[in-house]
Protein backbone atom coordinates (compact mmCIF):
# COMPACT_ATOMS: atom_id res chain seq x y z
CA UNK A 1 0.00 0.00 0.00
CA UNK A 2 1.42 3.41 -0.88
CA UNK A 3 -0.08 6.01 0.97
CA UNK A 4 0.63 9.93 1.62
CA UNK A 5 -0.30 10.55 4.86
CA UNK A 6 -2.70 9.31 7.69
CA UNK A 7 -5.97 9.67 5.68
CA UNK A 8 -5.09 7.62 2.10
CA UNK A 9 -3.71 5.08 5.24
CA UNK A 10 -7.00 4.91 7.03
CA UNK A 11 -8.72 4.81 3.92
CA UNK A 12 -6.99 1.60 2.83
CA UNK A 13 -6.02 0.11 6.14
CA UNK A 14 -10.02 0.67 7.30
CA UNK A 15 -12.01 -1.41 5.57
CA UNK A 16 -9.02 -4.01 5.90
CA UNK A 17 -9.57 -4.35 9.42
CA UNK A 18 -13.39 -3.66 9.84
CA UNK A 19 -13.82 -6.46 7.62
CA UNK A 20 -11.82 -8.48 9.07
CA UNK A 21 -13.37 -8.39 12.50
CA UNK A 22 -16.98 -8.96 10.52
CA UNK A 23 -15.57 -11.83 9.45
CA UNK A 24 -14.65 -13.61 12.77
CA UNK A 25 -10.91 -12.95 11.47
CA UNK A 26 -8.01 -12.78 13.97
CA UNK A 27 -6.17 -9.23 13.08
CA UNK A 28 -2.87 -7.96 13.82
CA UNK A 29 -2.13 -4.03 12.64
CA UNK A 30 1.43 -3.17 13.52
CA UNK A 31 1.91 0.48 11.99
CA UNK A 32 3.55 4.03 12.89
CA UNK A 33 2.12 5.63 16.15
CA UNK A 34 -0.31 8.05 14.59
CA UNK A 35 -1.39 5.99 11.92
CA UNK A 36 -2.39 3.49 14.80
CA UNK A 37 -3.97 6.40 16.80
CA UNK A 38 -6.12 7.19 13.62
CA UNK A 39 -7.10 3.28 13.39
CA UNK A 40 -7.94 2.94 16.76
CA UNK A 41 -10.38 6.55 17.04
CA UNK A 42 -11.72 4.96 13.64
CA UNK A 43 -12.57 1.47 14.90
CA UNK A 44 -14.41 2.77 17.94
CA UNK A 45 -15.43 -0.36 19.79
CA UNK A 46 -14.11 -2.90 16.84
CA UNK A 47 -10.46 -2.24 18.27
CA UNK A 48 -10.71 -4.51 21.25
CA UNK A 49 -10.87 -7.36 18.59
CA UNK A 50 -7.33 -5.92 17.10
CA UNK A 51 -3.83 -6.26 18.00
CA UNK A 52 -2.98 -2.60 17.37
CA UNK A 53 1.00 -2.13 17.68
CA UNK A 54 3.17 0.30 17.31
CA UNK A 55 5.90 -0.21 14.90
CA UNK A 56 8.76 0.86 17.18
CA UNK A 57 7.72 -1.75 19.55
CA UNK A 58 7.46 -4.34 17.04
CA UNK A 59 10.04 -3.97 14.46
CA UNK A 60 13.24 -4.49 16.87
CA UNK A 61 15.06 -6.87 13.39
CA UNK A 62 14.10 -8.06 10.45
CA UNK A 63 13.91 -11.60 12.28
CA UNK A 64 11.96 -11.14 15.31
CA UNK A 65 9.16 -9.03 13.36
CA UNK A 66 8.96 -11.70 10.79
CA UNK A 67 8.71 -14.33 13.66
CA UNK A 68 6.13 -12.66 15.63
CA UNK A 69 3.57 -12.27 12.90
CA UNK A 70 4.25 -16.06 11.85
CA UNK A 71 3.81 -16.76 15.78
CA UNK A 72 -0.04 -14.86 15.76
CA UNK A 73 -0.92 -16.93 12.44
CA UNK A 74 -0.17 -20.17 13.95
CA UNK A 75 -1.97 -18.99 17.10
CA UNK A 76 -4.81 -19.12 15.17
CA UNK A 77 -4.86 -22.14 13.36
CA UNK A 78 -8.91 -22.70 13.07
CA UNK A 79 -9.01 -19.46 11.52
CA UNK A 80 -10.03 -19.41 7.85
CA UNK A 81 -8.18 -16.43 7.30
CA UNK A 82 -5.46 -14.24 9.27
CA UNK A 83 -5.25 -10.43 8.20
CA UNK A 84 -2.12 -8.30 9.09
CA UNK A 85 -0.91 -5.08 8.56
CA UNK A 86 2.88 -4.40 8.57
CA UNK A 87 4.91 -1.22 8.90
CA UNK A 88 8.43 -1.46 9.13
CA UNK A 89 10.60 1.41 10.55
CA UNK A 90 13.40 1.34 7.94
CA UNK A 91 16.90 1.77 9.13
CA UNK A 92 17.56 4.69 6.39
CA UNK A 93 21.06 5.04 5.74
CA UNK A 94 22.25 1.86 7.35
CA UNK A 95 22.34 0.03 3.81
CA UNK A 96 22.76 -3.72 5.20
CA UNK A 97 19.51 -3.68 7.17
CA UNK A 98 17.43 -1.80 4.84
CA UNK A 99 18.61 -4.76 2.09
CA UNK A 100 17.43 -7.18 4.82
CA UNK A 101 14.01 -5.61 5.51
CA UNK A 102 13.72 -5.83 1.88
CA UNK A 103 14.77 -9.43 1.91
CA UNK A 104 12.17 -10.12 4.75
CA UNK A 105 9.29 -8.34 3.01
CA UNK A 106 10.59 -10.92 -0.29
CA UNK A 107 10.71 -14.09 1.56
CA UNK A 108 7.15 -13.98 3.18
CA UNK A 109 6.04 -14.57 -0.41
CA UNK A 110 7.59 -17.88 0.30
CA UNK A 111 7.26 -18.70 3.69
CA UNK A 112 3.75 -17.69 4.28
CA UNK A 113 3.11 -18.48 0.35
CA UNK A 114 0.65 -21.12 1.44
CA UNK A 115 -1.14 -19.83 4.69
CA UNK A 116 -4.44 -18.30 4.82
CA UNK A 117 -2.62 -15.06 5.83
CA UNK A 118 -4.01 -11.60 3.62
CA UNK A 119 -0.63 -9.26 4.48
CA UNK A 120 -1.32 -5.46 3.90
CA UNK A 121 1.72 -3.53 3.90
CA UNK A 122 2.17 0.24 4.22
CA UNK A 123 4.35 2.52 2.65
CA UNK A 124 4.80 6.60 3.10
CA UNK A 125 5.90 7.70 0.07
CA UNK A 126 6.51 11.26 1.22
CA UNK A 127 9.10 9.69 4.67
CA UNK A 128 10.96 6.99 2.79
CA UNK A 129 13.27 7.28 -0.20
CA UNK A 130 12.89 6.10 -3.79
CA UNK A 131 15.17 2.82 -3.29
CA UNK A 132 13.09 1.72 -0.45
CA UNK A 133 9.54 2.65 -2.53
CA UNK A 134 11.19 0.52 -5.03
CA UNK A 135 11.91 -2.71 -2.83
CA UNK A 136 8.05 -2.23 -2.48
CA UNK A 137 7.40 -2.95 -6.25
CA UNK A 138 10.09 -5.49 -6.44
CA UNK A 139 8.51 -7.65 -3.13
CA UNK A 140 4.29 -7.31 -3.77
CA UNK A 141 2.37 -9.07 -6.61
CA UNK A 142 0.10 -5.94 -5.50
CA UNK A 143 0.26 -2.70 -5.35
CA UNK A 144 -2.30 -1.03 -3.66
CA UNK A 145 -2.89 3.04 -3.76
CA UNK A 146 -5.30 5.95 -2.31
CA UNK A 147 -6.85 6.59 -6.11
CA UNK A 148 -5.99 3.49 -8.83
CA UNK A 149 -6.88 1.04 -6.07
CA UNK A 150 -5.54 -2.69 -6.23
CA UNK A 151 -3.34 -3.90 -9.36
CA UNK A 152 -0.40 -5.99 -9.90
CA UNK A 153 2.82 -4.58 -9.60
CA UNK A 154 4.60 -4.84 -12.68
CA UNK A 155 7.71 -4.87 -10.87
CA UNK A 156 7.67 -8.10 -8.69
CA UNK A 157 10.47 -10.14 -8.83
CA UNK A 158 10.66 -13.91 -7.94
CA UNK A 159 11.89 -14.18 -4.55
CA UNK A 160 14.39 -16.32 -5.21
CA UNK A 161 15.82 -13.99 -7.82
CA UNK A 162 15.19 -10.94 -5.87
CA UNK A 163 16.67 -12.21 -2.32
CA UNK A 164 19.83 -13.50 -4.80
CA UNK A 165 19.95 -9.62 -5.79
CA UNK A 166 19.88 -8.72 -2.19
CA UNK A 167 22.63 -10.60 -1.05
CA UNK A 168 25.06 -9.78 -3.83
CA UNK A 169 25.24 -6.20 -2.35
CA UNK A 170 26.95 -7.79 0.50
CA UNK A 171 30.25 -6.42 0.63
CA UNK A 172 33.44 -7.21 2.31
CA UNK A 173 34.04 -4.83 5.45
CA UNK A 174 35.91 -1.62 5.02
CA UNK A 175 38.26 -2.48 8.12
CA UNK A 176 40.41 -4.49 9.63
CA UNK A 177 38.99 -8.23 10.94
CA UNK A 178 40.13 -10.71 13.51
CA UNK A 179 40.35 -13.91 12.45
CA UNK A 180 39.65 -17.02 14.41
CA UNK A 181 39.77 -21.11 13.83
CA UNK A 182 36.28 -22.37 14.33
CA UNK A 183 36.91 -25.72 15.51
CA UNK A 184 34.74 -28.23 17.59
CA UNK A 185 36.19 -26.48 20.74
CA UNK A 186 33.38 -23.64 20.68
CA UNK A 187 33.80 -22.83 23.83
CA UNK A 188 37.40 -21.52 23.00
CA UNK A 189 35.21 -19.58 19.62
CA UNK A 190 33.12 -17.84 22.51
CA UNK A 191 35.52 -16.55 24.62
CA UNK A 192 37.46 -14.88 21.92
CA UNK A 193 34.40 -13.15 19.95
CA UNK A 194 33.10 -12.18 23.52
CA UNK A 195 36.12 -10.62 24.38
CA UNK A 196 36.38 -8.52 20.97
CA UNK A 197 32.13 -7.58 21.72
CA UNK A 198 32.65 -6.23 25.12
CA UNK A 199 35.94 -4.15 23.72
CA UNK A 200 33.64 -2.73 20.83
CA UNK A 201 31.01 -1.50 23.82
CA UNK A 202 27.88 -4.39 22.92
CA UNK A 203 25.74 -3.42 25.72
CA UNK A 204 26.52 -6.21 28.53
CA UNK A 205 22.83 -7.33 28.53
CA UNK A 206 22.81 -8.50 25.05
CA UNK A 207 26.30 -10.33 24.91
CA UNK A 208 24.82 -13.44 26.21
CA UNK A 209 22.46 -13.99 23.41
CA UNK A 210 24.42 -13.13 20.84
CA UNK A 211 26.98 -15.43 21.82
CA UNK A 212 24.82 -18.07 21.33
CA UNK A 213 24.04 -17.19 18.22
CA UNK A 214 27.51 -17.39 17.33
CA UNK A 215 27.51 -20.74 18.85
CA UNK A 216 24.38 -21.20 16.77
CA UNK A 217 26.62 -20.33 13.54
CA UNK A 218 29.45 -21.83 13.92
CA UNK A 219 28.25 -25.05 14.84
CA UNK A 220 25.77 -25.03 11.90
CA UNK A 221 29.17 -24.58 9.42
CA UNK A 222 31.08 -27.68 11.38
CA UNK A 223 28.06 -29.81 10.77
CA UNK A 224 26.68 -28.88 7.60
CA UNK A 225 30.10 -27.00 5.66
CA UNK A 226 32.49 -29.93 5.49
CA UNK A 227 34.41 -28.91 8.44
CA UNK A 228 35.93 -26.19 6.97
CA UNK A 229 35.05 -23.22 8.83
CA UNK A 230 36.44 -19.74 10.03
CA UNK A 231 35.48 -16.80 11.62
CA UNK A 232 36.17 -13.29 12.15
CA UNK A 233 34.86 -10.31 13.79
CA UNK A 234 35.27 -6.61 13.16
CA UNK A 235 33.09 -3.23 14.24
CA UNK A 236 30.70 -0.86 12.19
CA UNK A 237 29.46 2.49 12.83
CA UNK A 238 25.88 1.05 14.15
CA UNK A 239 27.28 -3.05 15.58
CA UNK A 240 29.70 -5.39 16.79
CA UNK A 241 30.01 -8.18 13.60
CA UNK A 242 31.04 -11.66 13.81
CA UNK A 243 31.13 -13.70 10.44
CA UNK A 244 31.23 -17.26 10.66
CA UNK A 245 31.99 -18.74 6.76
CA UNK A 246 32.75 -22.42 5.42
CA UNK A 247 33.04 -24.11 2.31
CA UNK A 248 30.47 -26.32 2.05
CA UNK A 249 27.38 -27.20 -0.40
CA UNK A 250 26.17 -23.95 0.62
CA UNK A 251 22.41 -22.40 2.17
CA UNK A 252 19.31 -20.83 0.48
CA UNK A 253 19.67 -17.39 0.41
CA UNK A 254 16.02 -16.88 0.60
CA UNK A 255 15.02 -18.91 3.07
CA UNK A 256 18.01 -19.49 5.54
CA UNK A 257 16.80 -18.77 8.86
CA UNK A 258 13.37 -17.52 8.26
CA UNK A 259 11.74 -21.15 7.94
CA UNK A 260 10.27 -21.68 11.27
CA UNK A 261 11.69 -24.84 12.89
CA UNK A 262 8.41 -27.93 14.19
CA UNK A 263 8.44 -30.11 16.18
CA UNK A 264 11.73 -31.33 17.55
CA UNK A 265 13.59 -30.76 13.99
CA UNK A 266 16.98 -29.60 14.50
CA UNK A 267 17.83 -29.31 11.40
CA UNK A 268 17.20 -24.99 10.52
CA UNK A 269 16.77 -24.64 14.07
CA UNK A 270 19.75 -22.85 14.93
CA UNK A 271 19.51 -20.10 12.09
CA UNK A 272 16.21 -19.50 13.11
CA UNK A 273 17.66 -18.55 16.29
CA UNK A 274 19.98 -16.23 15.53
CA UNK A 275 17.96 -14.09 13.47
CA UNK A 276 15.51 -13.90 16.53
CA UNK A 277 18.35 -12.91 18.28
CA UNK A 278 20.95 -11.00 16.46
CA UNK A 279 19.98 -7.03 15.37
CA UNK A 280 20.81 -8.61 12.01
CA UNK A 281 21.48 -11.34 10.10
CA UNK A 282 23.11 -11.70 6.48
CA UNK A 283 23.69 -15.21 4.34
CA UNK A 284 25.78 -14.96 1.55
CA UNK A 285 26.33 -18.15 0.01
CA UNK A 286 27.87 -19.06 -3.71
CA UNK A 287 30.24 -20.66 -5.39
CA UNK A 288 31.17 -22.95 -2.70
CA UNK A 289 31.36 -19.54 0.17
CA UNK A 290 29.36 -19.25 2.63
CA UNK A 291 28.84 -16.89 4.99
CA UNK A 292 26.49 -15.73 7.86
CA UNK A 293 27.00 -12.67 9.18
CA UNK A 294 25.72 -11.72 12.40
CA UNK A 295 25.48 -8.15 14.01
CA UNK A 296 24.69 -6.68 17.11
CA UNK A 297 24.17 -3.41 18.20
CA UNK A 298 27.28 -1.35 20.19
CA UNK A 299 26.39 1.12 22.90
Amino acid sequence: MLYEGTDEFLAAALPFVSDGVAAGDPVIAVAHTPNVAALREALGADGAAVELVESQDWYHSPGRAFGGFLGFAQANPDAACVRMIGEPIWPLGWEAAVAEYAHYESVFNVIAGEAPIWALCPYDTVALPDAILDHALHTHPEVCTYRGGVAPSDRFTDPETYCAHLAGRTVLPGVRARRFPVTHDLAALRRSVEQEAVHASVDPRNVGPFMLAVHEAAANALTHGGGDASARTWIEDRTFVCEIADRGPGLSETVAGYVPPEGEAHRGRGLWMTRQVCDLVEVQSREGDTRVRLHVRRG
